[in-house]
């Protein structure tokens, strides 16, 4: 059986926000793999092949413009039209990293231990320490929409 290429080690793609901050960590273990296929200064993703099989990357960045960006993140792509997987990842960046944020939130609310009732209309719901809403209204109210439980 024929050794295979070593980055498909990292080819398996993230499913969560904590996913792609594993995978930048791995960046300096798969980049010595790849050539750059495309160099726009400034751009906030490039497209790499790797040396060995051919296979195609994107590099893009794990955090939203307003963080900076933050680390390189590595990620196989079908051959193709890269400019649609990156426009694809962007999207999906941004929801793993909004879905992280928004459940970091909920999480640091208090405990629902009142001792008032929640002020939301036919809520039933304790409030939180020293609040005047249950966790999952504190949350609207602040965010603007409700927590996805899921």
């Amino acid at each position: 059986m024929p050794n295979a290429c070593r980055c498909i080690n990292f080819a398996e793609a993230p499913t969560d926000f904590l996913g792609l901050i594993s995978r930048a960590k791995d960046s300096s273990k798969i980049r010595p793999l790849l050539r750059r296929q495309s160099a726009e200064p400034g751009a906030w993703t490039q497209l790499w092949t790797c040396r060995e099989c051919g296979q195609n990357w994107l590099e893009v960045r794990v955090r939203g413009e307003r963080q900076g960006g933050g680390d390189s993140c590595f990620l196989a792509v079908e051959k193709g039209d890269p400019k649609r997987a990156a426009k694809e990842w962007s999207q999906r960046i941004d929801d793993y990293r909004s879905a992280f944020e928004d459940r970091s939130f909920y999480e640091s609310l208090a405990d629902e231990i009142g001792p008032g009732q929640c002020r939301r209309a036919n809520c039933r719901r304790l409030t939180t320490r020293n609040g005047v809403f249950c966790r999952d209204h504190h949350f609207a109210h602040v965010r603007g929409y409700e927590f996805d439980h899921n």
